[in-house]
């Protein structure tokens, strides 16, 4: 696909399944803290939440399972078991291409920035350990914002601080509610084609890719 360098200001990644395939990760330690709670959710389960924020799928998990701790309490436990985990890995590397499609868009003066749903402080120890967090003009979580993935608040935000139209802005998500959140802030939308992050429906995004090879700057 071609994106014009005119129209393109500012291009706004997720970055679970799209900076970074950690999916599989993140479902192996989710996995863990579901048995921990003596608590089962199935694959197919667990597809829905990706791409939503903690309080949405701690909420909805408390609820169906009849879990005795607070929302508050599970996230705190974790965020906590999710950091020291990702702590304990040595290396984590970007999706293939990424580097390079970044790379371009900094060459071509196109601002970047992160809107994930992932707390700031795994954003950030992950970021570290691929040494790529100064090449973006923006990151933020999605618990600083009222309303997570699929609502629109978290792109909408990143727009408004950075002074750029949401016409002229481009999202690239992993999740259909990182696409449905991105349409509904009236910005184009790339589908990235992941098949680690789950049987996601990206159908509502204006393209699909599932390399960043596959996009050209013009």
């Amino acid at each position: 696909m071609i994106l014009s360098k005119d129209f393109t200001k500012l291009v706004i990644f997720d970055m679970d399944g799209v900076i970074i395939d950690s999916e599989p990760i993140y479902r192996e330690i989710e996995q863990q803290i579901f048995k921990d709670l003596n608590i089962q959710i199935t694959n197919e389960e667990y597809d829905d939440f990706v791409g939503l924020g903690l309080d949405s799928m701690w909420r909805s998990i408390k609820q169906k399972k009849n879990i005795s701790r607070s929302v508050d309490q599970l996230i705190e436990m974790n965020n906590e078991v999710v950091f020291n985990e990702f702590n304990k890995i040595e290396q984590l590397n970007t999706t293939t291409n990424f580097i390079s499609f970044l790379n371009l868009c900094l060459q071509n003066g196109i601002k970047t920035a992160i809107a994930s749903s992932t707390p700031r402080k795994i954003i950030e120890l992950i970021l570290s350990k691929l040494n790529i967090k100064l090449k973006f003009d923006f990151i933020i979580s999605g618990e600083e914002v009222k309303k997570g993935k699929p609502d629109p608040d978290i792109f909408v935000t990143v727009a408004t601080k950075l002074n750029i139209d949401s016409k002229n802005c481009i999202v690239i998500e992993d999740s259909e509610n990182g696409v449905l959140a991105a349409k509904a802030a009236d910005m184009l939308c790339i589908g990235y084609k992941n098949p680690n992050s789950g049987n996601q429906n990206l159908t509502e995004s204006d393209h699909i890719i599932s390399d960043f090879s596959e996009i050209v700057l013009n």
